[in-house]
């Protein structure tokens, strides 16, 4: 399903607020004091299908994780800060848990582990923080078993999302060392070292559940899995889709998804109902691929010089995907609840951006997506059609697309949604043609 491309929220009233600026800014302040309360941006400031909702006093914010009732964000003034589904209210905000103040080493990663945030820092070590949301309070501080008191850090770089594994919370470290912890009463593990255990691979992952199997790491012709008793296993990858360094990964129960760069480019897909069987190539490329609901597989790809979220159904027999037009300044997203979520900051002011996903998606194709008009006509009719009919109604945002045909001089620009149902599967677009005297025959145009 692709929706309308509107103009990005920065770029709008540029001229008018140079001048009066300092006022407005004053003016938000008062207006924005005070107040939890979730405030909208105007459907027609982002493509179709989009909201944002500000968030309070915060200029900037990075997404951490998310759960089904939470999303946690790094913001500005250092803090935590958790934002309820569905309406993306405030309902917690936490500062370092030791006083400290910001700095960028704190809260590199996180991910939500039986209920709670549990939040990866590094500190002299790897540390751990875990956040109860119900509370807003920290409830544990646990340092990996390589920590020195009063000793530099052995490790300085990138550390991986904690990850639940066996009994064990787990944190991947670009060091090519795993730390680990109790999950029972978060005491430091013996940290691990990748370069001496079997069965991982070139490619080590952060720890992917799938089924009843953990993704380890891989190889170009293997991806290397380990059991529940911790045995180890093998998915056979099929030579012409050969992996490298560049593919990435997305598991749940059901499904193991892994992306090419290379060409063919597409992805693969093995079924936790038979995972030892040949996967399924789908031939339509995906980026920063998530599995929602067990079944489906949301990732980016590039479409006519921009790029759009896409759907896929895995348990369909043929994957086809819905999409969504990607809003100008997009970051790292991730699900939540219902929700496709990501952080946007333009003007000093941050925004959640979110788009409600359908589980019933359809296909939804533009057709034509490229036609040919003849100014002597005054007009086109584009036709939006889903197919098959949806089961539920959906709606798709459109926007005409300058070919040789120009906005403006050729054509007049068209944008707005069309809502397909059930009952009406399929509607008409009409496009203006501006007639002039210049003979110029056939000229093209786009609908998106």
């Amino acid at each position: 399903m692709i929706a309308k491309q509107s103009p990005a929220i920065h770029y709008l009233g540029v001229n008018l607020l140079q001048a009066v600026l300092p006022f407005l800014v004053l003016l938000a302040g008062v207006l924005m004091k005070g107040t939890a309360r979730s405030e909208f941006l105007p459907p027609n400031q982002l493509p179709g299908g989009w909201e944002a909702v500000r968030i309070p006093d915060v200029t900037h914010a990075t997404l951490l994780a998310t759960s089904d009732s939470f999303v946690a964000l790094r913001v500005d003034s250092g803090k935590i800060m958790l934002l309820g589904t569905p309406d993306y209210a405030p309902v917690a905000a936490a500062g370092r848990p030791d006083g400290l103040a910001f700095s960028s080493v704190w809260a590199r990663a996180a991910a939500f582990l039986d209920g709670k945030l549990v939040v990866a820092s590094i500190d002299r070590g790897v540390r751990l923080d875990v956040l109860d949301p119900a509370s807003g309070t920290w409830s544990v501080n646990a340092m990996d078993a390589d920590f020195r008191e009063g000793a530099n850090s052995p490790f300085s770089g990138s550390i991986g999302a904690p990850a639940l594994v066996r009994g064990e919370i787990q944190v991947r470290c670009d060091d090519k060392r795993i730390r680990r912890w109790k999950a029972s009463d978060w005491s430091p593990l013996p940290t691990l070292d990748e370069r001496f255990l079997a069965g991982i691979g070139a490619y080590p992952l952060d720890a992917k559940q799938f089924g009843r199997y953990l993704v380890k790491g891989y190889v170009a012709d293997t991806i290397n899995l380990e059991d529940q008793d911790g045995k180890p296993a093998e998915l056979w990858v099929p030579y012409k889709h050969r992996l490298n360094d560049k593919t990435t990964f997305a598991a749940s129960k059901s499904y193991l998804v892994a992306t090419k760069a290379t060409i063919p480019k597409g992805f693969l897909v093995w079924s936790g109902d038979n995972p030892a069987s040949a996967p399924r190539f789908v031939p339509e490329p995906c980026g920063y691929p998530v599995i929602w609901k067990d079944r489906y597989l949301i990732g980016v790809s590039p479409v006519d010089n921009r790029f759009v979220y896409t759907m896929w159904d895995l348990g369909s027999p043929s994957p086809s995907g819905m999409k969504m037009v990607v809003p100008r300044g997009f970051s790292a997203y991730q699900v939540a609840g219902n929700d496709l979520v990501f952080p946007l900051s333009p003007l000093q002011k941050a925004y959640l951006c979110r788009l409600p996903l359908n589980a019933g998606a359809q296909t939804t194709r533009i057709t034509p997506v490229k036609a040919s008009v003849h100014e002597r006509q005054g007009r086109m009719d584009f036709e939006i059609k889903a197919e098959p009919a949806p089961t539920a109604p959906i709606t798709v945002g459109y926007e005409t697309r300058s070919g040789s045909a120009l906005a403006g001089s050729d054509f007049v620009h068209a944008a707005g949604t069309v809502t397909l149902t059930p009952e009406v599967p399929s509607v008409k677009v009409p496009v203006t043609v501006i007639r002039d005297q210049e003979v110029e025959g056939y000229e093209t145009l786009s609908l998106a």
